[in-house]
């Protein structure tokens, strides 16, 4: 008989779908507005949008941001380094040289709930050394904090790395705020942002109950 540790990989391949939490942001990989040729910046390059409103389900603030396609070759700025980690497109925390810029959503919550939040970050371009971002969690009605992180490039490797972090909703709202702290030459580049509710204790308990009958039952059909 397998110990229920060698098991549970494999059962929990077969977790029911009422169990996986579902992603509460809009528009959490900025793939909206579909950007074609037609879209430009720097001075006519295709395949980017810069703007304050250009990111349907965020609230863009600071100078704005850009949203780039996996198609944007660059224009007047040095190479780029990745691709989207998640679709097409991903969002570059600026919008004009060192200018700083940001994105934030609220969305409804449980007070008392845990929350995750977790994004994928990289230095896009090579000139994003030394660039950092800031994400964090925020109950809204009183602008209390619940949770913080950061990080910076040390590097233009473009790999994209996730950050993640907890924090427990003080009312019926939460919010997501994402924002430049220092910008060098250029931004970060953010994607992926996902914010999903953490399962209470009681809820694992019951899907392991289930798992160890689903085990059981499978090893008295073998038998």
């Amino acid at each position: 008989m397998k110990p229920i540790a060698l098991l549970l990989p494999l059962l929990l391949t077969g977790v029911p779908a009422a169990y996986a939490q579902a992603n509460l942001l809009l528009n959490p990989s900025f793939e909206l507005p579909a950007l074609t040729a037609a879209s430009t910046c720097d001075n006519g390059t295709p395949w980017c949008l810069k703007g304050t409103g250009n990111t349907p389900g965020w609230t863009a603030g600071g100078s704005g941001v850009t949203v780039v396609h996996n198609n944007y070759l660059g224009g007047v700025n040095p190479p780029i380094l990745v691709s989207a980690s998640d679709g097409v497109q991903y969002l570059n925390l600026s919008q004009i040289g060192t200018f700083a810029g940001g994105v934030s959503q609220t969305v409804a919550a449980t007070a008392g709930q845990p929350y995750r939040l977790s994004l994928d970050a990289a230095a896009w371009a090579t000139n994003a050394i030394g660039a950092s971002v800031s994400y964090a969690l925020y109950d809204p009605p009183t602008g209390n904090l619940l949770g913080s992180g950061s990080f910076t490039a040390a590097l233009g490797d473009g790999l994209w790395t996730t950050r993640t972090l907890l924090g427990t909703a003080a009312s019926d709202s939460i919010r997501v705020e994402i924002a430049t702290i220092v910008v060098p030459q250029a931004a970060i580049g953010i994607d992926n942002v996902v914010l999903t509710a953490v399962p209470e204790p009681g809820t694992w308990a019951l899907l392991l109950a289930g798992l160890v009958a689903t085990a059981a039952a499978a090893r008295r059909r073998n038998a």
